[in-house]
Order: C-alpha cells, then structure tokens, then sequence
C-alpha cells in the first residue's frame, strides 16, 4: 500500500500534476461522499456557491457582531454598572452574531434544501 493506507500510488496533493491536486476524490462506501485528501484527512467536497455562502455568513455575524458589541459596552457601561461594560459588550454581540447566523441558515435551508 501507498502512504495513507488507501492503496493508491499517490496519496497526497503534492505528488500530482498541477491542477490535478483538487480533482482526484475518493468516494467513501459507508458515507456515498465524495472528498479529497488535504495533509492524509478527509474533507468534505463542497459546491463552490455552498463554499461561498459559508464565509459570507462568518463574515455577516462578524459584522452584526460589531455594532452589537459597541450598543452592548455602551448599555451596560451607562444604565448596569462601568465594570460590566465589556461583559455587556460580549453578551450582547454574540447574541447578534447568534441571531444573524441562524437567521442566513434558516434561508440557505428554505432556498437549497
């Protein structure tokens, strides 16, 4: 056997020709799921739109996260207590990233399943 253990005569990236390195996939018995090997693990195939979506909700909580965090530290700091400012700061900013997050989930499920 190979190194990697899956029998084949090259198991990693680096041996293949160049543009070859991303369409060499194995499909898994068990799972019907197509991957690719990246340093010997195995990682899921993703559909470019489906790769797309996934940073575009990362970086639309980071941006919820933001101003939530400001209004959080300014809140707490004036009407709770000016030690809790920053604790105030990141409950309320994770609740906006929460909420923006499973609000771009929720649609990507209703539009593509």
């Amino acid at each position: 056997m190979a190194a990697g253990g899956r029998g084949d005569s090259c198991a990693t990236p680096a041996c293949l020709p160049v543009g070859q390195a991303h369409e060499k996939a194995w499909r898994t018995p068990a799972l019907g799921v197509r991957t690719t090997p990246i340093l010997g693990a195995m990682e899921p195939v993703r559909a470019p739109l489906r790769r797309r979506f996934e940073q575009e909700r990362r970086r639309a909580a980071f941006l919820a996260f933001l101003p939530m965090a400001g209004v959080g530290i300014i809140a707490t700091d004036t009407w709770v207590d000016h030690w809790l400012g920053a604790l105030g700061g990141l409950a309320l900013g994770g609740l906006g990233y929460a909420v923006v997050y499973a609000y771009e989930t929720v649609m990507w499920r209703l539009h593509h399943g």
